[in-house]
């Protein structure tokens, strides 16, 4: 009953407050088809169809994308199988929070939930972004009514920009994501099921852009209560909470050495048990794939492995795990891509045996050229600081290149980025990467809405333009 005045009360105020927007956005966010069922956040829906359906004592895991990155659940069912899995793990920027109202949905005595959000500072804080959980309910949009009331009223101002949006890919094409970032690569569990995400694919084995902290600072307050206040509404239904430390690629850890000051903290904090050791949460880089937080698909084995024998501690089984944890895979060399290296000689270099990396401009000019290769060997990445300081207009970014960091525009000249590279996924990007700048990035116009649908590209849309 409580619910459903709650549910009655929410479409009340979302309807009055709508009432102010024009006939335009709310026609272009409602009436028009759904543009997003392809997408990465497409998967959203079916996690919540499948949390909300499934019957029997169930596992969850919430949090951001290092759960369906991280975890193969079939594997716990068959260690587990008096439990069904669901894996509601998402993305970092529908927030931590959002995610925790969301898997209050459908709790059922027995159940057992699995907080993991990434060691980071916007998964570990009430972050929230409006435009990717529109993009995330397009379809379904009952689902709003999960969200606190603060999350509801900012999806209400953000409604415009996801109309104006509708209205263009309804126009133009929907957005089907990539190769990887996809609806598709999601299996029925909601974990990531794609042959491709085989092997490491940073320069260097890590992102350099995402530094990862174990520091009592990087977790906020609020979060914390957050996070007992649903420790608390599914113990009063007979349910219970853990906290686990997801995949750590050891290599982008700032200081391992505070690992253990850090789990007392938030072991003091939490009203909740953590699951087992944070220090195993830190693994081999080659288990890595994209990010510090993202497991190829021989880690997701692995840091599947860790949560079972982490839950067989708690639960007190003494049978033994007998799953085969594949041996991390060494990352191929790399080839060369047939490029425009006019400029080569224009740039100074670093050799990192199998590739270079650019580290500064020598004799810059208005429009720059990133060559593909160098003296026989491919160029795959440039510091940031190669154009800081630099009077340069333009920069032209070709398809060798695999990471570009944040901060690598801060340069007040800087006009135009063009990037020839049909494929946003082969890409890697953090969150600041036009820090400093007010340059506008130019794509391939047939793989423009590719690049502003992307899983790390999407935050930069309002600077991307087609070619």
């Amino acid at each position: 009953m409580k619910k459903s005045v709650a549910i009655v009360l929410s479409s009340l105020v979302l309807a009055a407050t709508l009432s102010a927007y024009p006939t335009y956005s709310l026609v272009g966010a409602f009436g028009i088809a759904p543009q997003f069922t392809d997408t990465f956040l497409g998967e959203f829906k079916d996690k919540m169809k499948l949390l909300n359906e499934t019957e029997g004592k169930k596992i969850v895991l919430v949090g951001g994308s290092s759960l369906p990155f991280g975890i193969r659940s079939e594997l716990i069912e068959e260690e587990f199988p008096e439990y069904k899995v669901v894996n509601l793990g998402m993305y970092a920027s529908l927030g931590s929070e959002a995610m925790l109202s969301y898997a209050k949905a459908n709790v059922k005595e027995g159940d057992i939930y699995i907080v993991s959000p990434e060691q980071h500072s916007q998964t570990l804080s009430m972050y929230f972004d409006s435009y990717s959980m529109w993009q995330a309910i397009d379809g379904d949009f009952g689902l709003f009514n999960y969200l606190s009331l603060k999350d509801k009223e900012k999806m209400v101002k953000g409604i415009g920009h996801f109309a104006s949006m509708k209205y263009k890919y309804n126009r133009e094409g929907s957005p089907n994501g990539d190769s990887i970032y996809c609806h598709a690569s999601f299996n029925k569990y909601g974990d990531m099921d794609n042959e491709e995400i085989k092997y490491n694919r940073m320069p260097s084995l890590f992102d350099q852009s995402t530094v990862i902290e174990f520091d009592k600072n990087v977790i906020k307050d609020d979060f914390i209560a957050e996070m007992n206040a649903f420790s608390s509404f599914v113990s009063d239904r007979g349910a219970s909470a853990y906290y686990f430390f997801g995949p750590n690629n050891k290599l982008g850890v700032k200081s391992a050495e505070t690992i253990d000051s850090y789990y007392d903290y938030l072991s003091d904090k939490l009203s909740f048990k953590i699951l087992g050791d944070p220090n195993r949460s830190l693994m081999d880089p080659l288990y890595f794939f994209d990010t510090n937080f993202h497991c190829n698909n021989s880690g997701s084995i692995a840091n599947t492995v860790r949560l079972i024998d982490d839950l067989k501690t708690e639960f007190n089984i003494i049978t033994s795990t007998d799953i085969a944890i594949p041996k991390a895979p060494e990352v191929p060399g790399s080839e060369l891509v047939e490029g425009d290296d006019s400029d080569a000689d224009k740039f100074s270099y670093d050799d990192k045996g199998s590739y270079y990396e650019i580290t500064g401009v020598i004799n810059p000019k208005d429009k720059m050229i990133i060559p593909t290769s160098y003296n026989g060997k491919p160029v795959n990445t440039f510091k940031k600081e190669t154009f800081i300081g630099k009077n340069v207009k333009s920069v032209l970014i070709q398809k060798n290149i695999k990471s570009i960091y944040d901060g690598s525009f801060a340069v007040p000249s800087l006009e135009r980025i063009e990037i020839h590279n049909d494929d946003p996924s082969s890409i890697i990007v953090g969150n600041d990467l036009l820090k400093g700048s007010s340059a506008k990035i130019y794509v391939p116009k047939n793989a423009y809405t590719k690049y502003v649908s992307s899983y790390t590209w999407s935050k930069y849309s309002s600077s991307i333009y087609p070619m």
